[in-house]
């Protein structure tokens, strides 16, 4: 939802530290993001990998801030029918492992 609305690089500046260094964080909810600001008509939670999001970056700066919560990978696999596309949540799981 950072992506979303715009606000995903704000998690790096610095006048945001104390969510990192006073444990405000305790749990994410990720997924990649494939449209622009608030771009209603692309709001899906989309696998790692399939949309714009730096999670190489993201995981880096997370995992350089002490973090010892959890994480939850939300993704939307549907294909054009409506049928739960398991082949593309597979390939996205091999791309980011």
């Amino acid at each position: 939802m950072a992506a979303f609305h715009g606000e995903l690089e704000l998690l790096y500046q610095p006048e945001y530290a104390w969510l990192w260094q006073e444990g405000h964080i305790r749990h994410y909810h990720v997924n990649d993001y494939g449209g622009g600001y608030m771009e209603w008509g692309k709001l899906k939670t989309l696998p790692i990998g399939a949309g714009h999001v730096d999670f190489e970056k993201f995981f880096a700066f997370v995992r350089g801030t002490g973090y010892q919560g959890t994480f939850t990978v939300e993704a939307t696999a549907f294909d054009r029918m409506g049928v739960v596309d398991t082949e593309m949540l597979y390939c996205i799981t091999l791309n980011t492992a």
